[in-house]
Parts: structure tokens; C-alpha cells; sequence
């Protein structure tokens, strides 16, 4: 669990990179974190005061899922799917192209998750 205090983004993002350090990766699962966990400080209770949040990264053979928990927010979430010149939105835009699935799931009274699978490119001569 991080605070929820904007500083607290770059150590989620920080422990992304660690975890993935030379997957091929890092960078991808350094930008979803840092897109998701912004999120949750701006639109849920998650950056109020003593507000947390939580990141969970898991990798396997055939990819990344990860995934940003919070505290709820004052109404239900959308996953906005702006495109690349909205003020607003582009970074689940940019999340939802490099991601090979994306979703969301919970309530704006428990809480939600939501989360990215960064898929393992296919070998060369597949496909």
C-alpha cells in the first residue's frame, strides 16, 4: 500500500521497474503504473486526506497484469477512452493502446481496481 500523496506515485512506479527489471517490460509497466496511480490520487478518495492506494504487478509467461486498487470515489468511474489530443484522459488513451486488455472492476463505495495486461510480444516466425 502507498499513501496517497503524489510523491508516492514515483516509488509505485519505482517498485514496477524493480519487480520487471530485464523483462523488456519495465518501461511499458512503469507508464501504466504511473497513469493508473495518478488516477486513483485525482478522481477517488484514494488521494484525500489519508487516503491509500495499491499496486499489484504479476508476470508470467505470456505477460504483465497490473493492477491499481483505491478507496472509492463520490460517484461511479468511467473508463474514458479519449483520444490522443483531449485535455483530459489521454493516459488511459496511451494505456489502452499499448496494453493488450484493460478493465476495470468494484464500486464507488468499496472501492476500485483497475488494471492493464501487457502482453509478451510473439516470437519472430509466429504468428
Amino acid at each position: 500500500m502507498f499513501s496517497g500523496r503524489p510523491e508516492e506515485v514515483r516509488k509505485a512506479r519505482n517498485l514496477a521497474r524493480t519487480l520487471l527489471a530485464g523483462t523488456g517490460y519495465e518501461d511499458d509497466a512503469a507508464l501504466v503504473v504511473t497513469e493508473l496511480a495518478d488516477n486513483a490520487l485525482l478522481h477517488t478518495r484514494s488521494g484525500a486526506e489519508g487516503g491509500v492506494f495499491g499496486v499489484e504487478v504479476s508476470a508470467g509467461r505470456s505477460g504483465v497484469r497490473i493492477a491499481v486498487a483505491d478507496q472509492g470515489a463520490e460517484s461511479e468511474l468511467e473508463w474514458e477512452n479519449s483520444g490522443p489530443l483531449a485535455e483530459c484522459g489521454r493516459g488511459l488513451f496511451i494505456v489502452g493502446q499499448i496494453a493488450a486488455s484493460h478493465g476495470m472492476h468494484g464500486s464507488a463505495d468499496r472501492g476500485h481496481t483497475v488494471w492493464a495486461v501487457l502482453q509478451a510480444p510473439e516470437p519472430e516466425g509466429r504468428g
